[in-house]
């Protein structure tokens, strides 16, 4: 690799043959799971709906680098936002959740306050961040900041390829940590006074869900909460609070309290979807290193 082209390589925890090339939930997983035809898209109609794409934010003004890397990312199944703001770019690192953050200190000012800030924003703290960043004042700030990859211009397709490789197990892990599953399950939610009540899921993670509710819920309630996970013996009673409500009958519920042995139960359910979705190394090599 040209070193006047590749200031600094820096791994963080990414692991040598943990190269992946999408993540991908099939049809049969849809029909098994009763996965909602109406939950709406987070990405480009082009997309299809039944994949799970990672994500990536773009920050530049170079229509010519933006065109790259929005071509070399879609290779490896990332879809890129643009955004030529540094404050739009951390209004959307505070909201979303991303993969990888691409930020052109050559060409904008406060691409520093940008990585200072995504490192102290959850759940992006951990994210991959290419740095374009040519002049050697800002190739040193990005790498004290915590930069993953420092690179100079030209930028060359063949070396952000390699790079992509590099940081996919990285970017594997962070996925599967964050990943959420869309499945309309039946949910019984019991609050402090009444009858418990029958919800629906919207989405279910790790660490809680989203719910269609017959009434409102109020933000910081706590909850009761109950499920089956489908096709097992595997029933979820947790303790958990209410975070965010629409006020339209959509809300947000953080898991607060769950036996261990569900839990274990629970995430390797959740492990064993997301790895089934998951293609070999020697795909993702082959088709990135046979792009033009």
């Amino acid at each position: 690799m040209d070193q006047l082209s590749v200031i600094g390589v820096f791994m963080l925890g990414a692991s040598a043959g943990s190269i992946v090339s999408y993540i991908k939930l099939t049809n049969q997983f849809r029909t098994e799971l009763g996965l909602s035809s109406s939950t709406p898209r987070l990405f480009p109609p082009e997309v299809p709906h039944d994949t799970v794409h990672f994500r990536g934010l773009l920050l530049s003004c170079d229509t010519e680098v933006i065109a790259m890397f929005s071509r070399l990312l879609r290779e490896s199944n990332i879809y890129i936002h643009t955004c030529k703001e540094p404050a739009i770019a951390i209004e959307q690192l505070r909201s979303s959740k991303f993969d990888v953050l691409i930020l052109d200190f050559d060409q904008l000012q406060d691409c520093s306050e940008v990585l200072r800030t995504v490192r102290g924003i959850q759940p992006n703290h951990d994210i991959v961040v290419f740095a374009l960043a040519s002049g050697r004042r800002a190739s040193a700030t990005s790498l004290e900041l915590g930069g993953t990859f420092v690179v100079q211009r030209p930028v060359l397709p063949d070396q952000i390829r390699d790079l992509l490789h590099t940081a996919c197990g990285r970017i594997m892990r962070s996925a599967q940590a964050s990943f959420r599953l869309d499945v309309s399950l039946p949910v019984w939610v019991q609050r402090t006074a009444g009858p418990s009540v029958q919800c629906a899921t919207i989405n279910l993670s790790r660490h809680g869900m989203s719910v269609i509710a017959p009434a409102a819920l109020k933000g910081a309630e706590r909850l009761g909460i109950s499920f089956n996970i489908p096709n097992t013996d595997i029933i979820v009673d947790a303790e958990g609070t209410v975070i965010w409500d629409d006020g339209h009958g959509k809300a947000g519920i953080k898991f607060e309290s769950v036996s261990d042995l569900v839990r274990t139960r629970f995430y390797d359910w959740l492990h064993d979807l997301f790895s089934k979705g998951v293609d070999g190394t020697k795909d993702m090599m082959s088709t990135s290193r046979g792009s033009a």
